[in-house]
């Protein structure tokens, strides 16, 4: 009985171990090399990027950004960063106009390239609720107790 437990114990260490080390490939590689991770917040995305998922966000000069792009951008009167996509880029204008997939309007607000963060890569389903959760207290100590087992 025992013996079978042990077994058990390190197929489950295995599991979690190979679980991380994938998760941490994910998200450590394209920090690495400069890219930006955010979790989705809202469904203005849906279906494209579902809520909960980590989107991969590679920082790019505005004149990169072509109609159909999705970017993620910071505007002073939100608290938070923003991810739509590009339906008109105004060059005399030096702004985005942007919309989420699952918006049925525009967004009020046309985007300056200044306040461009960068064009999402790819996006991760699900993942991003991780993240969130163990930026969280609960989530931390979660991590701690598995680590100590």
């Amino acid at each position: 009985m025992a013996k079978a437990v042990r077994i058990i114990c390190n197929i489950l260490v295995a599991l979690f171990l190979v679980c991380a080390l994938g998760i941490l490939a994910a998200l450590g590689i394209p920090m690495l090399s400069g890219n930006h991770l955010f979790a989705v917040q809202t469904a203005s995305m849906a279906p494209t990027y579902p809520v909960g998922s980590i989107l991969i966000v590679e920082p790019v000069d505005a004149s990169e950004i072509q109609v159909g792009d999705v970017i993620t951008f910071e505007l002073d009167s939100f608290s938070s960063m923003i991810t739509h996509r590009v339906i008109e880029v105004n060059e005399a204008e030096q702004t985005f106009i942007t919309k989420g997939d699952n918006n049925e309007n525009i967004d009020f607000f046309p985007v300056p390239f200044q306040s461009l963060d960068g064009r999402v890569s790819y996006g991760i389903p699900l993942l991003g609720n991780l993240v969130t959760c163990i930026r969280t207290m609960g989530g931390i100590i979660i991590c701690l107790w598995i680590l100590f087992i």
